[in-house]
């Protein structure tokens, strides 16, 4: 087996990006898109920070497994790796849809006025009738079951990508994009179009079923981590870009905010057209974003330390429990009548702490806990 040196730049983005979840998760709370518990009062200014997030964050996740999985096959058989993919990710998908998701379920039935209590309400859970209707549902772990597929069904490519005509294919793409860097940007476009094909008629659901738009999206940024971490010049290429790619997805942003709190293309254009001009801004910013993270981490986050070697053990974990806790603490929180901000802060930061305590003192020191939360 092929042995590679580990990517530290990679695991700190792990790290920092599933904990960003847990600030827009709780600020879903607080903003007028749909969430499972909902404050009466709203924040247009926190709506315009997320949404400098929520254009790049569930892709750079994305393209960071892909990547991921391309050091765990330098090192493994595919047997080996699809047993281990199901290992750590099946095990936690079941228990998490059993026990992690139905408080979800129960606290936001409670937030419409029901008043049965949690042992009234989690029968319903093997009813097996699909949310919302229903209790049965994996809410936010359909990551997890999106990663699981495209892991077990990529495999083929991946082969490809490891043979030798697969390394010299990527190695002629690297080349081309490094004697003109620009064309970097050119992977924008397979975003773009999957949006511009699909998404008008596949809205994001994430049931795996009819959510093809998402479905097809996700999965070319899953292979695009795996491709860019298989040639060096491809990183060699974000961090000479960094500032470029940053001054562009600044620029989508800024265009993004302005049409959105101006409306003036609804002087100008029709409905079709600004959805066409909104997906172009919305995949600049979100392709251009990852390049710059991808590119400034390079530069400056290229080290270990023993807390990154924790901090990437748990950050699973943390991702499991990060959104029952803070539905759990939120609807409480909704009661007191503090206010956005202060509420808002307050769950981000008793998260936080509740999901170290209970990976500190109840899943890491356990074999069974480990891997029901899929820790190594």
């Amino acid at each position: 087996m092929e042995t590679l040196e580990r990517r530290y730049d990679l695991d700190w983005l792990r790290v920092l990006a599933f904990g960003l979840l847990i600030f827009y998760h709780t600020g879903m709370i607080y903003v007028s898109w749909g969430f499972h518990i909902k404050s009466p009062e709203t924040s247009n200014f926190l709506e315009i920070i997320m949404l400098a997030m929520n254009r790049w964050r569930l892709s750079l996740l994305f393209m960071i497994s892909g990547a991921g999985v391309y050091f765990a096959l330098s090192r493994r058989s595919n047997a080996t790796f699809a047993g281990e993919r199901l290992k750590r990710l099946l095990i936690p998908l079941i228990f998490g849809i059993f026990v992690i998701v139905p408080p979800q379920i129960y606290f936001e039935k409670l937030q419409q006025g029901a008043t049965f209590s949690y042992s009234t309400f989690y029968p319903s859970v093997f009813e097996f009738v699909p949310y919302p209707k229903g209790s049965f549902s994996w809410h936010h772990l359909w990551f997890v079951v999106y990663i699981l597929v495209y892991s077990l069904i990529s495999i083929p490519i991946f082969n490809y990508f490891k043979s030798e005509k697969g390394k010299k294919q990527i190695a002629r793409l690297a080349d081309f994009v490094e004697a003109n860097q620009t064309r970097l940007y050119l992977f924008i476009l397979g975003g773009f179009f999957i949006s511009l094909v699909l998404q008008p008629y596949f809205p994001t659901t994430h049931n795996l079923i009819r959510d093809w738009a998402n479905l097809i999206g996700s999965w070319y940024a899953f292979l695009l981590g795996f491709v860019f971490v298989s040639n060096p010049k491809f990183s060699i290429i974000f961090e000479k870009m960094r500032f470029t790619s940053l001054f562009w997805a600044i620029l989508c942003y800024s265009l993004l905010i302005f049409f959105r709190e101006t409306g003036i293309l609804k002087l100008y254009f029709d409905d079709d057209m600004r959805s066409f001009i909104y997906r172009i801004i919305d995949n600049g910013l979100g392709g251009c974003s990852i390049f710059a993270i991808f590119g400034f981490a390079k530069r400056h986050l290229s080290f270990n330390s023993p807390f990154l070697k924790e901090a990437n053990k748990a950050v699973y974990p943390f991702y499991i429990l990060h959104q029952t806790i803070i539905i759990w603490i939120g609807y409480y929180v909704l009661q007191q009548n503090w206010g956005i901000w202060t509420g808002l802060f307050f769950i981000c930061f008793t998260t936080f702490f509740a999901c170290l305590g209970l990976y500190w003192l109840i899943i890491r020191p356990f074999g069974v806990m480990r891997l029901l939360f899929g820790v190594k």
